[in-house]
């Protein structure tokens, strides 16, 4: 997952939230991206555009903290 664009709220926090969820954040975008946040679904980032041109979904900040409260992390084993 990626974010773009300025977030209300600290972006470092919803970074480590994500991770703690399991996600994997990413800096760029790539066709590998499962999701992309954006405080503005409409714009015409480089982010949002290619998110659109991948098929990757997009979601504002509020729509990204409800689908963390229904993630559990994975647990995790050393194979």
């Amino acid at each position: 997952m990626a974010f773009s664009g300025d977030t209300s709220v600290e972006r470092d926090l919803l970074e480590d939230r994500a991770t703690e969820a399991g996600l994997h954040v990413a800096t760029s975008l790539s066709r590998l991206t499962s999701l992309l946040v954006t405080n503005d679904p409409d714009s015409g980032t480089s982010k949002t555009v290619k998110a659109r041109q991948y098929g990757t979904p997009v979601v504002d900040e509020a729509a990204f903290g409800q689908l963390l409260g229904d993630v559990e992390p994975a647990d995790r084993t050393d194979g």
